[in-house]
């Protein structure tokens, strides 16, 4: 089932979960960076994997669900380990001002017919 944000980033078809992580982007200079640990798949025979996702990327989400949406990536993605763990750290370019209502996902990166299908996204926000 399809869990899309806004108008255009559609879901994975696994469930995942993370054993933790933060990510921060800086709205005004587009500093980014994220850490994940244990991001896994939740049952097939992957459970407890990232299965056959290599790397994920990083990506800005302003004025979700708006006609002036713009999802944004950085301009690298990140290696997952065995374990699901994977960082980044680079810039997001052409960052809109205002960035009303900011989402920052993790995308899968690099898997043919998966590409751009979002994976995780933050539960907590600090905006200062």
């Amino acid at each position: 089932m399809d869990n899309p944000i806004g108008n255009t980033i559609h879901s994975a078809t696994f469930a995942w979960s993370a054993g933790g992580g933060f990510a921060s982007v800086d709205l005004a200079s587009g500093a980014a960076h994220f850490h994940v640990d244990g991001l896994v798949i939740n049952g097939t025979s992957f459970s407890g994997t990232p299965g056959p996702v290599p790397a994920v990327t990083g990506t800005l989400v302003c004025n979700a669900g708006t006609n002036t949406e713009v999802a944004l990536n950085m301009n690298n993605s990140a290696s997952f380990d065995a374990q699901g763990n994977a960082q980044s750290a680079s810039r997001i370019a052409n960052i809109p001002a205002p960035c009303a209502n900011p989402l920052f996902l993790l995308r899968i990166a690099r898997l043919t017919g998966a590409n751009g299908r979002w994976i995780a996204t933050g539960t907590e926000r600090s905006i200062d």
